[in-house]
């Protein structure tokens, strides 16, 4: 086994301790369900429609899914791993001190609070986002927070996709299939300023 995968085999390790008390992970099938989770976060790194550039910023990350396990695939990645939940956030502080992740920090924060100050605006490569719950607010956070011709990567398992005048800023999302009823959607932003 190479460091990557031991790393993500602590990564694995310390989230399934955590999860008996913090719920990451949904618990009826956390046993099963948690090496796919980790598969299904790496699958951008082999798309050819993702580019995964830093710095990267996960929204509604949870226990670290799927920020840790692209930052663990890809260590020159900068991070940023973004969570409303305050016992979820000190979860994944601990565990990229335990898992020694260099350039990685955990904020505690909703993501519509931190797309508006104005020192995140236009600072990310990559927005990723796992089981959307307001997919409206994540186009519109996203657009604030992307660079030109930046990434949104999303994990979906129905794609509730309505156009609005939000997706002005995105080009036509690619769209990968992954199986298992799992679609990944690449939107890349445009250069349009927003307002």
């Amino acid at each position: 086994m190479n460091d990557v995968d031991n790393l993500l085999g602590s990564y694995r390790r310390i989230l399934l301790s955590a999860n008996k008390k913090l719920n990451l992970v949904s618990r009826s099938s956390v046993d099963k369900l948690l090496p796919s989770l980790i598969q299904e976060s790496l699958i951008p790194l082999s798309w050819r429609g993702c580019s995964v550039a830093s710095p990267l910023l996960d929204v509604g990350t949870g226990g670290g899914l799927p920020g840790i396990p692209l930052k663990i695939s890809r260590p020159e990645l900068s991070v940023v791993l973004l969570d409303s939940n305050r016992k979820k956030v000190l979860f994944l502080k601990s565990a990229i001190r335990e898992l020694s992740l260099t350039n990685t920090e955990a904020i505690w924060m909703r993501c519509e609070e931190f797309a508006d100050l104005q020192e995140n605006q236009c600072m990310f490569a990559t927005v990723t986002a796992r089981g959307v719950g307001d997919f409206d607010l994540l186009i519109k956070s996203a657009a604030k927070l992307l660079k030109p011709m930046g990434e949104l990567i999303v994990w979906l398992s129905d794609v509730p996709l309505k156009r609005d005048d939000l997706w002005q800023y995105f080009e036509e999302p690619k769209r990968l299939e992954a199986g298992e009823g799992l679609i990944l959607l690449n939107f890349r932003r445009n250069e349009l300023p927003v307002n």
